[in-house]
């Protein structure tokens, strides 16, 4: 919930009578980024500030908090203004790009050659969809090990990491577990890859891959 820290940078605008380029940036993103992902639609996004805006409004209403200075409410109507249209512009970039995502799976399957074709395809997408993501590799089960059968991003990043045991290091106990993880500021010991290592990756996110309830591989 990004509310709170909205209110915060309004308060912040107030107390300067000036607009803060805070306030439609990195707060609206993180909002309209989240409220994507929950699957609200655009006109939700935007009814959910405007009943900010209306809730702030009826407090204000108050008659015990005196006369309320013009310029204050000018600068706390651009305010959550600036927030609205920051989120709408937010939210139809990331749909945008996710609509584009899905188009570009489709081709990659159509157009693939072969499995490991597909799957170098597959997060040849991802990479393009989700620019925070540095390196990223599918490995498929055989038996009790998993292998790397595509990587993209950091130099030589899986080299070291292409066979593992399930339940042995990061992506083997994702397929133990059968449930994503996520693992903040790794060691080099659970990065397993000496490029990883040195350029500092800070996060590692995996999925399972099912295939009729079975862990098949993981992402």
């Amino acid at each position: 919930d990004h509310i709170p820290e909205l209110l915060a940078r309004v308060a912040e605008a107030l107390d300067g009578l000036g607009r803060g380029d805070a306030v439609q940036q990195a707060v609206a993103k993180r909002h309209a980024m989240s409220r994507l992902d929950e699957g609200f639609d655009l006109m939700e996004v935007i009814g959910e500030l405007r009943l900010l805006r209306q809730s702030i409004f009826h407090v204000l209403d108050d008659p015990t908090l005196g006369l309320i200075p013009l310029g204050e409410l000018r600068v706390l109507d651009d305010e959550l203004d600036a927030a609205i249209a920051s989120s709408v512009e937010q939210y139809m970039q990331v749909r945008e790009r996710t609509l584009q995502g899905f188009d570009r799976v489709t081709t990659a399957a159509l157009e693939s050659s072969s499995l490991d074709d597909l799957l170098r395809r597959l997060l040849g997408v991802l990479h393009q969809t989700t620019p925070a993501i540095d390196t990223s590799s599918i490995y498929l089960r055989d038996g009790d090990l998993l292998r790397v059968r595509a990587a993209v991003g950091i130099e030589g990043a899986v080299e070291q990491a292409a066979t593992m045991r399930i339940g042995e290091g990061f992506a083997g106990a994702i397929a133990a577990r059968g449930e994503p993880m996520t693992l903040r500021n790794p060691t080099s010991a659970q990065l397993r890859s000496k490029a990883m290592a040195r350029v500092g990756v800070r996060v590692l996110h995996g999925v399972p891959i099912f295939d009729h309830g079975e862990v098949i591989g993981v992402a």
